[in-house]
């Protein structure tokens, strides 16, 4: 299959908008904050107003990423036509596009938002022919026609930043990444978390696993969600368990770490929680934190043994530099690998080709899942 026929055509998508007078976008958040930039510099497209159901937050200024935030009933005063770009979380996008139908909205919308983590972009067609191969063989490894469906509207999502197609494929319960029977059930698992949270993921393992595990090792980069962490096992009166304050890499350096001290989320080896963080939660915050650590890889702090293994990766755009440093842990002991799906544009096309390179039993799927109330791609290895 050529996965380019199935493609949206990017540039024809936005040239769409770009011809559209008065562009408009609605949800002035920090995602809108992002999609602002990538409309600007990656489409050549101006929106002239930010429209936002609390408009008088704004101030006497109203202004937000340097133009002007006004009310939906200042918008159908001011303009008969325009067009409406929805610039906010999917979650969020669809109640605005109810909301905006009930209230007779006859103007074209788009769901455009930055479907990225930790940059600011949206995929190019050129990117993904750099990747054609890689793409290819991810294509067809995959082993279920949902699965290869999924590959397409995730690669039109950040083609466009429009999940709407890819969000009707959403399951999930309170289990998250163990709510599927991809993953077969033993009560002897060694679990090992990157990304660890404070403790959100363990809960649903040891749920999963009707409480009966070999060992879990829980790894988190951010002090204080590492302190959250530490007193979620001590208070659980867990054993066999152990929390390590450690960031994970493909290699063992020094990396500049981003957080945010008041809040617990969003660190991240990439930029300043500012350009991720919710606008909300920043205010939140008591400051933004950089700093350097000593990052490792898995192979140096898991001792590796016969036991059966699933390790989760969920660690804000770094998880296929993480697979890459637990090489010897895949190559060894084939642990069923569960992870959100191409999260960093440069990694986009490389975990399946690389798991199979070290593992040709791998069995691939991937799957749209609830993961902190949010529709996530995720891919199984088993």
């Amino acid at each position: 299959m050529n996965i380019e026929e199935n493609l949206i055509d990017a540039k024809a998508y936005f040239f769409q908008i770009q011809n559209t007078h008065h562009v408009v976008c609605y949800g002035a958040g920090s995602k809108g904050k992002q999609t602002i930039e990538i409309l600007r510099n990656q489409y050549n497209i101006f929106p002239e107003f930010f429209v936002d159901s609390k408009a008088d937050k704004w101030e006497e200024d109203r202004m937000y990423a340097g133009i002007p935030v006004i009310a939906y009933d200042e918008l159908i005063k001011k303009y008969d036509k325009y067009c409406i770009l929805i610039t906010c979380v999917y979650k969020n996008a669809k109640d605005i596009y109810d909301m905006l139908m009930e209230m007779g909205e006859k103007n074209p919308i788009y769901f455009v938002c930055n479907p990225y983590k930790a940059e600011n972009k949206f995929l190019t067609i050129e990117e993904i022919q750099r990747q054609k191969e890689k793409l290819s063989i991810t294509y067809h490894a995959l082993r279920d026609g949902e699965s290869k469906e999924l590959l397409i509207h995730f690669l039109n999502w950040k083609l466009t930043g429009d999940m709407s197609q890819i969000a009707n494929y959403t399951q999930g319960n309170w289990m998250e990444f163990f709510g599927s029977d991809l993953i077969p059930f033993d009560d002897n698992y060694t679990f090992i978390d990157v990304g660890a949270y404070t403790g959100d993921t363990i809960i649903r393992f040891l749920a999963f696993c009707n409480g009966k595990y070999n060992r879990i090792v829980a790894f988190e980069p951010d002090q204080k969600n590492y302190s959250e962490l530490q007193r979620f096992i001590f208070n659980g009166r867990m054993d066999r368990i152990e929390a390590k304050n450690i960031g994970l890499w493909m290699k063992k350096e020094e990396k500049p770490f981003f957080s945010a001290g008041g809040i617990y989320e969003s660190s991240n080896f990439f930029r300043s929680v500012e350009n991720t963080i919710r606008t909300d939660r920043l205010i939140e915050s008591e400051k933004t934190l950089e700093q350097t650590i000593i990052a490792d890889t898995l192979d140096n702090q898991i001792e590796i043994d016969s036991q059966k293994m699933i390790i989760k990766v969920d660690a804000l755009a770094a998880e296929v530099p993480i697979l890459y440093g637990a090489e010897k842990i895949i190559k060894r002991c084939k642990p069923i690998i569960i992870m959100e799906y191409g999260t960093y544009s440069e990694y986009m096309g490389d975990s399946i080709p690389y798991l199979l390179s070290l593992n040709p039993e791998y069995q691939f799927y991937l799957r749209q899942r609830y993961v902190f109330d949010n529709s996530r791609t995720v891919l199984y290895a088993v």
